[in-house]
């Protein structure tokens, strides 16, 4: 199946890269329209939010602003970002497959990970399970992928939940023209029959499917994906990790055989991580997962390497490119940004050999610093957020603290209509962040978030976009 996403030619990416700038022109126009009617676009948008909150999720909804100006994504331009998705999906499960298989280069830009290594199983055909790929559009109108969650991905549900509500209850003059056409996850179901398409394939025998939270206790989304679950007839339990037993060949959680577990913790993030304790504590979990007595949604291998940013870093490592077959070394130039880790020496930039640390300096606009293996922009820098003089004071502490640096996308950038934290209704220029996610090896829908400032994500006040497909329009 991998290999159906095979690239386009350079006539057809220079094509529908165009197209994805016409998704942008087409969501601008959208919020054209939504400016003349701010009194209708302010009551829709609190009715939009309230009933989230109300009919579906009052603590996750809580954190997000529903915005409905809806990204106008046509047919044509999804199955580009698809394409250009799934050769990353490509990319990516080589450099795993290749760390797997202890090629001496990515053993020392995982060397992090080598405890986690035996317990690193692929029940798939894939390492990558379930996930999302972030990306920034340039203003070639190009994806340029950003960062992996591949460890424990929000926001599919959400997004379906938006999607819906959205479609049944958005006044005609929000909705873009052209006939609609829906994204697997414009339906929330669609995500519990994936994952019992998912168990079947693994073969996990008869249980009920753990939603684990570890001692950090990270229960967002949890009800939305129980309820979907539940709703495909299959039976969930939620609970901490370190609580599983084992009973022969067997895992349970409160009494309860479980078949295969979706992992609610992260094990290297900066405030959420595992603790030293953890390697004991866990050690029913870690068992079952490498001898395969479970089905691990997310598994070890993408809950490290695949989720750590520094694999776009990794990507460019000579073994890595001598792997990679012309196009993708096309998409890697093309479709992601120029990473480093973040420590004293020399670097290729643009074919010629800097100083990483005083380019760093002395060029801060063009750079963004970010933690390896953090989530929800936690860390993340700009140094066009930054003077001259406390850039260059971060910098200097950033060393040794497990950071990269990325190459700033200069982002295209479309119009929103919001409304301003002073209640008044106005459209301006943003950001978008985008997500796209998948199962297994399909490629399923869309986040959109959208800010005016550097660093764009949900949590920290951008906008949620509903994400309204159409069959074709006639740009």
């Amino acid at each position: 199946m991998l290999g159906e996403t095979a690239a386009l030619s350079t006539q057809e990416v220079k094509r529908m890269s165009k197209g994805l700038l016409r998704t942008y022109l087409r969501t601008s126009a959208q919020a054209a329209s939504a400016e003349q009617e701010p009194a209708a676009f302010k009551s829709y948008q609190a009715a939009l939010n309230q009933r989230l909150q109300k009919e579906v999720d009052p603590e996750f909804y809580s954190h997000w602003d529903v915005t409905p100006t809806p990204l106008a994504i046509s047919l044509p331009e999804w199955t580009f970002l698809k394409s250009r998705a799934g050769m990353m999906m490509r990319i990516v499960e080589k450099v795993v497959e290749m760390y797997i298989n202890g090629e001496p280069s990515l053993d020392e830009h995982f060397k992090m990970y080598a405890l986690f290594r035996p317990y690193m199983a692929k029940n798939f055909m894939t390492w990558q399970e379930y996930g999302r790929y972030d990306f920034i559009v340039n203003t070639n109108g190009e994806p340029v992928f950003i960062e992996l969650n591949t460890a424990m991905a929000s926001g599919a549900l959400p997004m379906a939940h938006v999607n819906r509500c959205f479609h049944e209850s958005a006044p005609d003059f929000l909705r873009p023209d052209g006939v609609r056409t829906t994204l697997r996850y414009d339906d929330p179901d669609e995500f519990g029959r994936e994952i019992l398409r998912m168990e079947r394939v693994a073969a996990t025998g008869d249980g009920a499917l753990a939603i684990l939270v570890d001692e950090n206790k990270k229960y967002h989304e949890a009800d939305l994906i129980r309820t979907s679950l539940e709703r495909a007839g299959k039976k969930v339990v939620v609970g901490d990790v370190r609580d599983l037993e084992r009973r022969g060949g067997d895992i349970y959680l409160d009494g309860v055989r479980i078949s295969s577990t979706y992992n609610k913790f992260r094990l290297f993030g900066a405030t959420h991580h595992w603790s030293n304790e953890a390697w004991e504590n866990n050690r029913v979990f870690m068992e079952a997962v490498a001898n395969r007595r479970i089905l691990s949604i997310n598994n070890f291998a993408a809950m490290t390497v695949s989720e750590d940013k520094g694999i776009f870093a990794a990507m460019r490592l000579p073994a890595v490119q001598a792997a990679l077959d012309p196009r993708e070394r096309e998409v890697v130039e093309w479709n992601t940004p120029a990473t480093y880790l973040l420590k004293e020496g020399p670097v290729l930039l643009e074919g010629r050999e800097v100083e990483l640390i005083s380019q760093l300096k002395s060029h801060r606009g063009d750079f963004i610093c970010k933690p390896r293996s953090d989530y929800r922009g936690t860390g993340v820098y700009s140094g066009r957020d930054f003077t001259q003089t406390d850039w260059e004071k971060l910098v200097d502490t950033l060393p040794g603290q497990n950071y990269l640096v990325q190459s700033r996308v200069d982002p295209a950038m479309v119009d929103v209509t919001h409304t301003t934290k002073e209640g008044e209704v106005a459209k301006m220029p943003m950001r978008i962040a985008g997500g796209i996610y998948f199962n297994d090896v399909v490629f399923q829908g869309l986040v959109m978030r959208a800010a005016p400032w550097e660093v764009v994500n949900a949590i920290n006040h951008a906008h949620v976009l509903p994400v309204y497909a159409i069959e074709q329009d006639g740009t």
